[in-house]
């Protein structure tokens, strides 16, 4: 069950690991804990992947909702995901070589198409957010698809996770 709950049986063993890299040079991790910190687990099934986010804001920041979920994604505190299946470590932009996730508010998915479009992606994962006072723990299950994915297509290859795969992986807010 995707509901945000770090106590869930697969989540106790999993280790913490911190979310500590500047991603966007325009911002920056400052001030204190209650300010910005941020961590993450990851957990996976031969069919899915799992990420548990734990975020600890004093203030987020978020695109209107009521505008166009397409603009502007990029420029908030919205949780994001990168996947590269086969850890090629090439571009993600622009392509399905690797995924860069950016989860809203009200859990829309968003990267961009091959013409560097911003489209809503419907099929990537399930979604789940809890807030306990200034921490927010965001719940995904993620298909983790090859890159012969095709944006609409019913159908889009998905990965085999095993024990031992090597994937390019990142989270960040």
């Amino acid at each position: 069950m995707i509901d945000g709950n770090e106590n869930d049986a697969c989540w106790i063993s999993a280790p913490w690991s911190e979310i500590n890299q500047v991603w966007d040079p325009q911002n920056s991790i400052s001030g204190t804990p209650d300010d910005f910190t941020g961590h993450y687990k990851a957990v996976w099934t031969s069919s899915k992947l799992y990420v548990l986010m734990r975020i600890t804001d004093d203030k987020l920041t978020f695109w209107n909702e009521n505008k166009d979920p397409l603009v502007d994604y990029y420029k908030t505190d919205c949780p994001e995901i990168f996947i590269d299946e086969n850890h090629s470590k090439g571009d993600h932009q622009c392509n399905y070589n690797a995924f860069a996730y950016h989860i809203s508010m009200i859990y829309n998915v968003v990267d961009a198409d091959k013409n560097c479009h911003p489209q809503l992606y419907k099929d990537v994962l399930q979604v789940a957010r809890i807030k306990i006072g200034n921490t927010y723990y965001w719940e995904f299950a993620i298909n983790v698809f090859t890159d012969q994915y095709v944006l609409g297509a019913a159908n889009n290859p998905k990965a085999n996770l095993v024990e031992g795969k090597i994937m390019g992986f990142f989270s960040c807010i």
